[in-house]
């Protein structure tokens, strides 16, 4: 991850539930609709949660667990902290990773405020991440919504407060090995190519003179983890309501 470079934004909040009652031996783990906000899905945890549990220090028991669907990107659309993924940089397939590029952050650590540096810090782990087109929008865009679980045995406090919903607002963490200026198109990575008048690492999102919204529209992107936060960069919560940032 050397040569990557390091984004923690978007962000949103929906219902949590809990999964007790739910057991590593089942053949499968199926989640109803309910749990997932969305179609009834069937999650492969129960076989790699207690290898990923001797890693964050977590449990490895499902039953442990709360969840939480969040849906946190939403293609296309940048965020105030001027970062943004188009709809064919999460469906990029990584060799590496043997997946695509939304699939990254499946398995990996739920953190606060994206004290992520020491994983053992993890508060729990994301069981899955799916795509849902949004066909009231133009222009192709998609939303990337996760699964994520917080192990009440780490943080009981935490998780009592995102199921009363007194913490509904969550932040990605993501790698990016370059991006694209959205005004001028000029390309930026760590070895090659310099920032232009337009954007530059950890600027912001910005209207110009001539209404045009300046921001990083970024490359190859592998995710690594998602945070409870309290000032999320992405504005939109709560609700399938879909609110374009550019407007706020």
């Amino acid at each position: 991850m050397s040569n990557m470079m390091k984004s923690v934004s978007f962000s949103i909040g929906a219902p949590a539930t809990e999964l007790k009652g739910v057991s590593n031996k089942s053949k499968d783990v199926r989640l109803g609709s309910q749990v997932t906000g969305d179609a009834e899905r069937t999650i492969d945890a129960n076989l790699w949660l207690g290898r990923a549990a001797e890693h964050y220090h977590i449990s490895p028991n499902l039953s442990d667990y709360i969840l939480v669907p969040v849906p946190s990107v939403i293609s296309e659309l940048p965020n105030t902290n001027g970062d943004s993924v188009s709809t064919a940089e999460l469906l990029r397939f990584h060799p590496e990773l043997g997946q695509l590029a939304y699939r990254s952050w499946v398995g990996k650590p739920t953190h606060v405020e994206h004290d992520n540096r020491d994983i053992t810090k993890a508060k729990g782990v994301i069981f899955d991440v799916f795509l849902r087109k949004l066909p009231s929008f133009a222009g192709g865009h998609v939303k990337v919504i996760k699964l994520l679980g917080f192990d009440r045995t780490k943080d009981s406090v935490l998780c009592d407060a995102i199921l009363s919903k007194r913490v509904n607002t969550y932040s990605l963490g993501m790698y990016f090995k370059a991006y694209q200026c959205s005004i001028c198109g000029n390309v930026v990575s760590q070895n090659s190519g310099a920032p232009c008048q337009h954007t530059r690492p950890r600027r912001k999102t910005y209207k110009q003179v001539d209404g045009r919204l300046a921001y990083r529209k970024c490359l190859n992107i592998i995710g690594f983890e998602t945070s409870v936060v309290a000032d999320p960069a992405y504005s939109v919560a709560n609700s399938d309501l879909i609110l374009d940032p550019t407007n706020m």
